[in-house]
């Protein structure tokens, strides 16, 4: 749990545009025979998110402006599952180990933050990173 929050001057405290309340993060590994299994599971409550109170038309530029009030929403919870599967290796004076890592295996939305459409009469959630498969050597010459 944590909280943070932001004073401008003599104004009431306002919420951090970064601040996630309630974080849980669950680490596993497994080691057998040269393997190594991990995984990550990570679960937040979303980020403050200001209200969008009005829109206006600016006939000068022809575009639309929004009266946002305070960050008194969130955004929606965001979860997260990364894999690593790891082998390691002994040939001759190098040692090391070959990975894959799997960043949000099932594809979970992770929302950033908030897309509104030109006129600002609908919005929707601004994902965040895809999968992302990594993989890669380590190596040490003795």
């Amino acid at each position: 749990l944590s909280r943070s929050e932001r004073w401008v001057g003599d104004q009431a405290a306002d919420l951090f545009g970064f601040d996630q309340t309630h974080v849980l993060n669950v680490v596993a590994s497994y080691r057998v025979d040269g393997w190594r299994f991990g995984a990550r599971f990570s679960l937040a409550s979303g980020r403050p998110a200001r209200a969008l109170a009005a829109a206006r038309f600016d006939a000068d530029t022809g575009g639309y402006a929004g009266l946002f009030g305070p960050r008194d929403e969130r955004l929606d919870y965001s979860h997260q599952l990364d894999v690593r599967v790891d082998r390691e290796f002994d040939v001759g004076p190098i040692t090391g180990s070959v990975y894959l890592d799997v960043m949000n295996v099932y594809f979970s939305e992770l929302p950033e933050g908030r897309l509104y459409q030109y006129d600002l009469a609908r919005s929707a959630n601004l994902r965040g990173l895809p999968i992302i498969p990594s993989l890669g050597v380590q190596g040490t010459i003795r």
